[in-house]
């Protein structure tokens, strides 16, 4: 069942296209985290301008040499189903951020601040 949210979310990936016959999407990752999209649960799908809904990912695998991930959908049961997704955002809550080792940074956390080049700092 999908429902419709209006919390901050996290781009995780998003959908190039439909793969063969059963409804599974290509994904292209957003994250540097591979089990988004291997793990089953929920995630949130959004398209175009329209708000995210909740969707439950039931399967995924990585795709060699493609850079891609196929993802199997909960509903998502027809190609043309799958080809409907094309473009859309898939989705996690900005709460659900995975740890970072120290030294590491979540992308959004820098936008805004200032860069300093160390080599180049004056005391």
């Amino acid at each position: 069942m999908l429902k419709t949210i209006d919390d901050d979310r996290l781009l995780d990936g998003r959908i190039v296209g439909a793969h063969g016959l059963n409804g599974h999407v290509k994904v292209y990752p957003e994250s540097d985290f591979p089990e988004r999209f291997t793990k089953p649960g929920e995630r949130w799908l959004k398209k175009g301008s329209g708000k995210p809904v909740a969707v439950r990912l039931t399967s995924g695998r990585y795709l060699e040499g493609k850079n891609n991930y196929l993802v199997k959908l909960e509903g998502v049961d027809y190609r043309d189903q799958a080809e409907d997704l094309r473009s859309a955002q898939l989705m996690v809550p900005a709460a659900d951020r995975l740890p970072l080792d120290p030294g590491e940074f979540h992308v959004d956390d820098l936008i805004g601040h200032e860069v300093v080049h160390q080599a180049e700092q004056r005391v």
